[in-house]
């Protein structure tokens, strides 16, 4: 009734709306590096997307709300993305048969188009009838989504594909909250965290329903074939790669950082680290170094591995500063005791 997610983030940012829950690629116009969230395959697990919502990252990107008269307090989620279409996904090669309705992004809609299908810009009220009317053959959302805006009624199928996290970012307007007691901006900022907590609980709790619901429909759900997921996941490097200036390469690799922090590695795998500057002034020639060990690295993979194990990277910034660079070596040591 109020508007569409950009009128309503205007609403907010003049006072005439205290509180809004965007998705975080709804505020990629005022803040870019918002689009990091929209990447596609870069969270394993939700675990992980949480982790980095939650780092230095997240805290960054809420902080530059300030600037746009909103006060950014943390992110909640919809959850992983999944597709339906109208037709079956076979083969890699079935998406250049297919348009995709999507919401305006340039990171999604580059997205798509590195898969191979059409992206399509639609209004999400006006998705169901685009799928129904077949102007588009399918669209990506978490099962939320998919589940209460019917469009399993209006697609054929359904994969599992978990191929990119939908964030929200939880705010208020600067103008009303600044206006407030210091007394009652605690509570409200106690109450919002403590309610992040909650909501990503619930969400995650709310897809198991949703799941067997849509099951009760005529949809035929699968997971998405594994040589059609390997191909979009090494598609999908590209539009990292596509983006990283807009997005800002410190705070990519500050979030892949966090990623790898507490990531277990098993006993199949060799792990090289790699301490260099990778998001500071010499960034450039670190990743240099870091895309040079990765592209040795598949070769290496791809042609037998090592000793029968699998190599993999783990990489931290030093920024060229000393001190930082001991502790990532510390830090090397830590995560593979």
């Amino acid at each position: 009734m109020l508007g569409n997610d950009h009128q309503m983030i205007a609403l907010t940012q003049r006072g005439e709306l205290d509180i809004t829950v965007p998705p975080t690629a709804k505020l990629s116009i005022l803040i870019p590096g918002m689009q990091l969230f929209d990447l596609p395959y870069l969270f394993p697990n939700t675990e992980t997307a949480h982790r980095v919502l939650d780092s230095e990252v997240g805290k960054r990107l809420l902080g530059q709300l300030a600037e746009h008269g909103l006060v950014g307090v943390s992110f909640w989620e919809s959850g992983f993305k999944q597709l339906t279409t109208n037709r079956p996904i076979e083969t890699p090669q079935d998406f250049s048969e297919m348009t995709f309705r999507i919401m305006r992004s340039e990171v999604i809609s580059d997205q798509f188009t590195a898969w191979g299908a059409k992206p399509l810009a639609v209004d999400f009220g006006m998705t169901h009838g685009a799928l129904k009317e077949n102007a588009v053959d399918g669209q990506e959302n978490p099962l939320g989504s998919i589940y209460n805006m019917k469009f399993h009624e209006v697609q054929s199928h359904l994969y599992i594909s978990e191929h990119g996290y939908l964030a929200q970012a939880l705010m208020f307007s600067a103008k009303r909250f600044n206006a407030l007691p210091e007394k009652y901006k605690n509570i409200l900022l106690e109450a919002a965290h403590e309610s992040t907590t909650y909501q990503r609980e619930a969400s995650r709790e709310a897809e198991k329903i949703f799941i067997d619901k849509i099951k009760q429909s005529n949809i035929t759900i699968a997971q998405l074939p594994a040589e059609v997921k390997r191909y979009l996941q090494e598609r999908s490097q590209r539009v990292l790669e596509q983006h990283r200036t807009t997005i800002g390469t410190g705070l990519i690799e500050l979030a892949r950082q966090s990623m790898d922090e507490d990531r277990a590695y098993r006993d199949d795998e060799l792990v090289i680290g790699l301490d260099a500057d990778i998001a500071g002034a010499s960034s450039l020639s670190g990743l240099a170094i870091r895309r040079g060990i990765e592209i040795a690295m598949d070769e290496i993979n791809r042609d037998g591995r090592v000793l029968g194990k699998k190599l993999v990277l783990t990489a931290r910034d030093n920024s060229m500063v000393s001190a930082r660079g001991i502790d990532n070596l510390e830090g090397f040591q830590r995560s593979l005791i």
